[in-house]
């Protein structure tokens, strides 16, 4: 017998007892005349083929990023040495035989007799520098600049020492000062010589490395047209770059 909903309602209040029927559907059916919910093993191993190519595609995609950030980590680090160490060198360059005059228009501390003093390493690393200028009437320095090893982990660094003339001798009064870090080359050249020897022209030339590494090993050749007698060539993973500058002494025209 049939019931409205009407009637079982009417029948539940009466406190009789109404047999319902409910069904139930699962996705795939196990009578195998019935269509099945579910997936079928061609489209399962279609979507497995498809997922894998798109996570090889990310994987390699990923690869090439982690590649390209590590070479432009790398000339980031050698940039930020080199470009503010040549600008301080040629700063000073600029700067040497330069001659402070008091009131009575004569400098306090004399001619400059060697503004400039170049030791020359030969086939190796590194040369090094002297400059010498006055700060004002009151002070006279002398500026060294070299290249010292560094350990942990083993590099070379730019260092500076700063000297201050009384009138009868030098006293440092600054020594050991980083200039700047992984530093393999530093180079000066001097010409145009003026009658006392002095150069009115210094060639500089620097190489820096990188401090961290790059995807794989490269071989580097310091250019035959660069400053410099060091013939220097290294096979590693360090990216590196050369920074230059002719400066013109102007205090020695």
């Amino acid at each position: 017998m049939e019931y409205r909903e009407e009637g079982i309602k009417g029948l539940r209040d009466k406190g009789e007892k109404v047999l319902e029927t409910r069904t139930f559907f699962f996705p795939f059916s196990l009578n195998p005349l019935i269509p099945s919910f579910g997936y079928s093993l061609l489209e399962l191993v279609l979507a497995m083929a498809v997922g894998s190519v798109i996570l090889a595609g990310t994987y390699t995609a990923s690869v090439i990023v982690a590649k390209q950030y590590e070479r432009i980590s790398g000339f980031s680090e050698v940039q930020e040495m080199g470009v503010p160490s040549l600008r301080q060198i040629s700063r000073d360059l600029h700067m040497a035989s330069y001659k402070a005059l008091d009131a009575s228009i004569s400098s306090p501390f004399g001619a400059i007799t060697t503004p400039i003093a170049i030791t020359d390493s030969g086939n190796a690393c590194c040369d090094s520098i002297k400059i010498i200028y006055d700060r004002n009437t009151t002070t006279r320095n002398r500026y060294s600049y070299y290249v010292a090893a560094r350990t942990n982990p083993s590099r070379n660094a730019l260092y500076l020492d700063i000297e201050n003339w009384s009138g009868a001798s030098w006293t440092v009064t600054t020594t050991g000062a980083l200039v700047a870090d992984y530093i393999e080359d530093l180079q000066f050249v001097g010409s145009d010589n003026d009658s006392n020897g002095n150069p009115r022209i210094v060639d500089v030339f620097m190489l820096f490395r990188s401090k961290s590494l790059l995807p794989a090993n490269v071989t580097y050749t310091k250019p035959a047209q660069t400053k410099g007698n060091y013939n220097y060539t290294v096979t590693d993973r360090y990216h590196r770059d050369e920074f230059s500058a002719t400066i013109n002494i102007k205090n020695l025209r």
